[in-house]
């Protein structure tokens, strides 16, 4: 990719909006997203996460603003503008009589020439090799996600674009999804663009997230910003019992690197990089404190979600 290339974002909205009747399901979004980033697009259930990402793909118009994707007006050069993208809206669906393969191939034919060499490389990316010539109505559920993740693939695109790929998926799916989207990004150099209601999933994969509610930003930045864990410093919880005349803050403060230490209730609260639990420990121990706890408490991004759209009940 050149410079130039690098510089340009992958997507670029400005003042989207989108009404249905009175109802505004999305209220002019502004919206950036770097290219060679992994980019979460969160928010509530209704929140008009699946109306922008029809509006940025050209599925539907926008009522006002405007999109472009890979430098290019999604609704002037609707063609341009999407080579490069694959991507995977709702559930992906197959023919289950078919093969893996050659649902690709029926597939890919849809859209032009798809040569054999890269149906090969879209399953071997996917980690489908062995079972493209199964039945899908043999597959696992995950091995359906990955094989709708072939399918994204067979363009060789420069932006992914997945809503909610990991829905309806078991544990293992989820991981073999979370697994394959963060080596498309590391080994491919692709720009992912992840829409998700699972935060755990999103906080595991993305480098930046976008939370919107009732149609509008309320939050946008890298994670580790929007977390607050910029400093490398994590929350040490320990429930501890001192002996008569050994105070626990000052034996904790004492050990290197710790920012702040205090008692809070029944516990003591230590302000430090999360690798000095064990030192920490292990200074208390010493000087005859019992720990029976030690805790690392970090701010998740679930927390950080339902603190700025208030609705953790519509998740």
């Amino acid at each position: 990719m050149s410079a130039e290339a690098a510089a340009t974002p992958v997507i670029e909205a400005r003042g989207l909006v989108k009404r249905f009747g009175v109802r505004r399901a999305v209220d002019g979004l502004d919206l950036t997203v770097p290219a060679g980033t992994v980019y979460g697009f969160l928010g509530p259930n209704g929140s008009g996460k699946s109306t922008t990402i029809r509006m940025l793909l050209g599925l539907i118009s926008p009522t006002s603003g405007t999109a472009r994707i890979l430098g290019h007006d999604i609704r002037r050069d609707r063609v341009r503008a999407l080579r490069g993208v694959g991507a995977q809206v709702e559930a992906p669906s197959f023919y289950g009589y078919m093969t893996g393969r050659r649902n690709l191939e029926f597939l890919g034919a849809l859209t032009g020439p798809t040569p054999r060499a890269l149906v090969d490389q879209a399953i071997a990316r996917v980690r489908l090799t062995g079972r493209d010539g199964d039945k899908v109505k043999t597959y696992s559920q995950g091995m359906r996600a990955r094989l709708g993740l072939a399918q994204a693939l067979l363009c060789r695109p420069e932006l992914l674009v997945l809503d909610e790929p990991t829905n309806g998926l078991d544990p293992q799916g989820m991981r073999e999804v979370r697994e394959l989207v963060r080596t498309l990004a590391v080994e491919d150099g692709m720009s992912i663009f992840i829409s998700s209601h699972l935060l755990s999933e999103v906080q595991a994969v993305c480098d930046r997230v976008a939370v919107i509610s009732h149609g509008a930003m309320v939050a946008e930045g890298p994670v580790a910003e929007l977390l607050g864990n910029t400093d490398g410093l994590a929350v040490l919880r320990l429930a501890c019992q001192a002996p008569a005349g050994v105070d626990p803050v000052a034996i904790a403060s004492a050990v290197p690197e710790v920012r702040e230490a205090q008692s809070q209730d029944e516990y003591l609260i230590v302000t430090a990089p999360a690798e000095r639990a064990a030192a920490v420990n292990a200074a208390l121990v010493g000087a005859g404190v019992a720990v029976s706890e030690l805790l690392i408490v970090r701010r998740s991004l679930e927390e950080f979600f339902f603190e700025v759209t208030g609705e953790e009940s519509s998740l």
